[in-house]
């Protein structure tokens, strides 16, 4: 079927994750036999893969507060956050899901709202029509699966500074990159 001299099979990206409910991703022992049945009869054979999302998307969260909840004329609601695309840039710049949950729950009652960072720019957002609890000034949100993509892909966009880090485990957190200040941001300028 194939010719004997195949010595590696590059298959690159690797695996996905379920980000929606409706939407499962393969299981590791289905996507090891969608790659190797092929090559069943082939000796000493290399698969190289990229698991990279599959092992630390579901790792991270970022934790952002309600700045304030805002309905246009046309009855559209916002939800402004203290972070936005400089902190997850998925979003806005390739359609990249990933759910806004508040992080106490309060009902089972939702509402649809934008996500939306402070920046006034219209790509500034985490998440369209979100189903949202009802949520208030100072609620502190969690944006879901973000360990492969928010600190390596952040920026310092518009001047703002990159948040804290904060490992959690089962001993306890610690903080393992501290909240840039202004200074930071700073640092380096010459006048």
């Amino acid at each position: 079927m194939y010719p004997c001299n195949i010595k590696y099979v590059d298959v690159g990206g690797g695996l996905g994750i379920s980000y929606k409910e409706e939407h499962t991703a393969v299981s590791v022992q289905e996507y090891a036999s969608l790659i190797t049945e092929p090559f069943k009869d082939i000796q000493d054979i290399t698969f190289i893969l990229e698991p990279g999302r599959f092992l630390t998307a579901q790792a991270g969260i970022l934790v952002t507060r309600v700045q304030y909840v805002k309905e246009n004329l046309y009855g559209k609601r916002f939800v402004i956050v203290d972070t936005g695309m400089r902190h997850l840039i998925r979003p806005p710049l390739y359609g990249g899901y990933h759910s806004v949950i508040l992080v106490r729950k309060k009902s089972d009652d939702r509402i649809k709202a934008d996500a939306v960072g402070p920046i006034c720019e219209s790509t500034d957002f985490l998440g369209k029509e979100c189903l949202l609890e009802e949520v208030c000034q100072d609620d502190l949100l969690a944006v879901t699966d973000t360990g492969a993509y928010g600190i390596v892909l952040a920026s310092h966009y518009n001047s703002h500074s990159l948040p804290v880090e904060v490992l959690v485990d089962s001993a306890g957190f610690k903080v393992i990159r501290r909240r840039e200040t202004y200074e930071d941001l700073l640092y380096g300028e010459l006048t």
